[in-house]
């Protein structure tokens, strides 16, 4: 593809370039916009979804853009049966390829709405440590094109990494809040006891 299209992109490039921008960062709105700066720049779409754990035990909501309107909520719950295909594909899909399986797969899913109010044309798991962390989502190129072999090996070098950062941000902000937590209880105990001893 390269050779035949020489003014396109080289994916290993661009996961260097992700990879050195996403290392330091540890706010996971950061991390989203830079997901979302690598993946508009270089496969030509005019907006994109992420949806993303919020806790370790929720399920999937909307986390980018926090402010796109998609006509109601987007999410995906933990005990939705494709979560569960996700997780063991793993890689980049299109969505003609989910709707066939979902033609011989009636279980409830609530992803055909979900690609529905998104207007998606192709999902890439974000997957950390055997967990579904997001999904990713994007809708058809601006420019009517196609999805090639080197955009869905771009979605799926990053989408690992970027697994793993938003893994980190939200582990570090559940950090931060016990150890608020734990501030506030040591200095609670330490007035009642001043109390009591009045």
């Amino acid at each position: 593809e390269r050779l035949l299209y020489p003014g396109r992109f080289d994916f290993r490039e661009e996961w260097k370039k992700f990879s050195e921008n996403i290392s330091a960062l540890l706010d996971s709105q950061e991390i989203q916009k830079e997901i979302a700066k690598v993946v508009s720049q270089n496969l030509r779409v005019e907006y994109l979804a992420i949806l993303a754990r919020t806790s370790r035990d929720s399920g999937l909501s909307l986390t980018y853009p926090p402010d796109q309107d998609f006509g109601g909520q987007i999410t995906l719950p933990q005990e939705d049966p494709f979560w569960g295909w996700l997780l063991r594909y793993g890689e980049t899909v299109e969505k003609r390829q989910v709707e066939k399986l979902l033609e011989s797969y009636h279980s409830g899913s609530r992803i055909r709405e979900l690609l529905r109010q998104a207007n998606a044309a192709v999902i890439t798991p974000l997957i950390a440590n055997r967990e579904l962390e997001g999904i990713l989502i994007l809708p058809a190129k601006l420019n009517g094109e196609a999805y090639t072999n080197e955009d869905f090996d771009l979605l799926n070098a990053i989408s690992g990494q970027a697994a793993l950062a938003l893994l980190n941000a939200r582990a570090g902000q559940e950090l931060i809040l016990s150890r608020e937590m734990e501030s506030f209880h040591k200095f609670s105990a330490f007035v009642i006891h001043d109390l009591k001893n009045s």
